[in-house]
């Protein structure tokens, strides 16, 4: 069983390396998708340290790769945040930000009844 603390802190230095690449590297790519890869690629040693501090399975690092290239992917090509729950931007950005923090928490602690 895993601390939930220790998900936490995990969750938010992953969420904090996603934010901080995109805070890093503004603008809009004419190649989103490799721009992401690069990222991925510097981020490695990064990731792979907040991951040992969780017993993890051997897919997870796989798993945080795609959605920290999914992320970075659509904010460098320009996507704007969207939600069904909010009109205005500003509370769509917040929504995303939250989807994208569930969705690093689901991978470093899925649901017992996910079989890998």
């Amino acid at each position: 069983m895993t601390n939930s603390l220790d998900i936490d802190l995990a969750t938010s230095r992953l969420h904090d390396l996603i934010v901080t690449a995109r805070s890093t590297h503004p603008g809009i790519s004419a190649d989103p998708y490799g721009d992401a890869l690069n990222l991925w690629v510097s981020g490695v040693p990064e990731v792979r340290d907040v991951l040992s501090t969780l017993p993890s399975h051997e897919s997870t690092l796989g798993e945080v790769e795609f959605i920290y290239r999914e992320a970075m992917t659509s904010w460098l090509r320009g996507d704007e945040p969207c939600s069904l729950l909010a009109d205005d931007l500003a509370t769509a950005a917040l929504l995303a930000d939250d989807e994208l923090e569930h969705k690093i928490r689901m991978v470093l602690d899925p649901p017992a009844v996910w079989i890998f």
